[in-house]
């Protein structure tokens, strides 16, 4: 693996932290912009925040794609699997901590975030690392499956499930 790739994936996860830090005070800059609203998060859900880690990892990814993807084989799914894990280790760490405490603490969330982030390079560094050749299906799965997580933060920032999930913990209410 060649070492300015290696070098990008540390600029990615400060790209990602700085880029998803500015992006949860988009929505309310814009003026509660719809489209802005699309790609930061609308409320205080805990759905809502996982763009704050899945679309600056998407487009940092794009960047990466541009410049190291000819080069790099299973590109496209260690871009999945490292943001999914990263977005999956966010949900646990909030619903665990908060559970055991039974309330929720700022800096504890804050944290949470940079750790996803810090998961989802990892992750997507040591599977792309591992020198398995992914099949053109596999790709092209991955390619469909990043397109579908971002559909579904599309689609739920307007009409989320009414689960805890999706459910702003200030104001109790889902989406926009």
């Amino acid at each position: 693996m060649n070492k300015k790739y290696a070098r990008s994936q540390i600029g990615g996860f400060v790209f990602v932290c700085i880029f998803g830090t500015l992006l949860h005070f988009l929505y309310e800059w814009s003026g509660k912009n719809k489209i802005v609203g699309i790609f930061s998060p609308v409320n205080e859900s805990v759905f809502e925040h996982l763009k704050l880690l899945f679309f600056p990892f998407l487009a940092f990814a794009v960047f990466q794609f541009l410049f190291f993807s000819s080069r790099e084989k299973g590109f496209f799914s260690s871009k999945l699997i490292g943001v999914l894990c990263g977005m999956i280790f966010i949900t646990a760490f909030y619903y665990t901590y908060s559970g055991i405490i039974g309330k929720t603490i700022m800096w504890c969330d804050i944290l949470s975030f940079f750790l996803g982030a810090l998961v989802a390079f990892s992750v997507d560094w040591l599977v792309l690392k591992s020198e398995k050749t992914a099949s053109r299906l596999c790709e092209n799965l991955a390619i469909l499956s990043l397109a579908a997580v971002s559909s579904m933060f599309f689609i739920f920032t307007f009409a989320p499930p009414l689960i805890p999930l999706f459910k702003d913990a200030l104001e109790g209410t889902y989406g926009i």
